[in-house]
């Protein structure tokens, strides 16, 4: 009885992230703030967004913000993600960096190839340094206008929240955490 245990917990260990039970996922995404531009000095401000519609309306300077999940693609076939930002970002889609927004004048948009339904790992980071923060994620794809990416396409799991946990604690650091390597 044992060893049929042990297999049913090992295939389904296996199995894509769409295919898991989804009482395993949550809506949003897990975020921690940092007090500097470059991921250091992590602050005990820690939550789950519902979307990523940052906007501080105040002038703040230098901190970034760290934010990781789940994006569930809406259709099958070619999207394309557009992000806007004050000051720069960076987004990981599927263990690839997609966008790479760190600089003024750098693309902010990326054209990714989906399956409806399938869940993609995301990483964004998102750095303020003087001004007026925001950071915005739209998607757009034939047929469909471009729009701010709705809550109900976001999810996070328990690894996603146990990362922000050793962020946060400094266990880890963002550049180890990156699903993407530089």
């Amino acid at each position: 009885m044992k060893k049929i245990i042990v297999c049913l917990f090992l295939g389904v260990a296996v199995l894509p992230l769409q295919a898991q039970d989804k009482d395993t996922l949550a809506h949003g995404l897990p975020w921690i703030f940092f007090n500097a531009t470059d991921f250091t000095r992590p602050d005990n401000d820690t939550g789950v967004a519902g979307q990523i519609n940052h906007d501080t309306g105040e002038q703040f300077n230098d901190y970034a913000q760290f934010w990781c999940g789940y994006l569930k693609a809406p259709t099958s076939g070619e999207i394309t993600i557009v992000a806007e930002a004050d000051n720069g970002l960076r987004l990981a889609l599927g263990g690839k960096l997609v966008i790479d927004g760190w600089g003024e004048g750098t693309a902010r948009e990326a054209k990714v190839t989906v399956k409806e339904g399938e869940y993609l790992p995301l990483q964004l980071e998102f750095f303020q340094d003087g001004g007026k923060a925001f950071c915005r994620l739209h998607w757009k794809w034939e047929g469909k206008e471009q729009q701010l990416i709705p809550v109900s396409a976001f999810f996070h799991d328990q690894k996603d929240k146990d990362l922000i946990e050793r962020l946060r604690k400094g266990e880890t650091t963002v550049p180890e955490a990156r699903s993407w390597k530089q």
